[in-house]
């Protein structure tokens, strides 16, 4: 559970962990600054499809969000 120290995993089930890391690693480089970058950490795991995010518990919840918010199923179309 998320409040209880600094490492977390968020499981994926749409988004390749790979790709959210990289969007997010380059999301932080661009808003955090040169002081805070060290604040969050996120890497991949591919086996797993995983975040594994190091960063505080608020900064975790927030980040947890945004993850929920982007891997949602993408939308399909039928073609008969």
């Amino acid at each position: 559970p998320s409040g209880y120290g600094r490492m977390n995993a968020i499981f994926l089930k749409y988004l390749t962990a790979e790709d959210a890391s990289k969007s997010l690693n380059a999301l932080l480089a661009k808003t955090v600054g040169k002081d805070e970058r060290n604040a969050i950490a996120i890497e991949h795991n591919t086996a797993n499809n995983a975040l594994i995010v190091d960063a505080s518990p608020q900064d975790f919840e927030v980040v947890k969000k945004l993850v929920g918010e982007l891997d949602t199923a993408p939308q399909q179309v039928l073609v008969e």
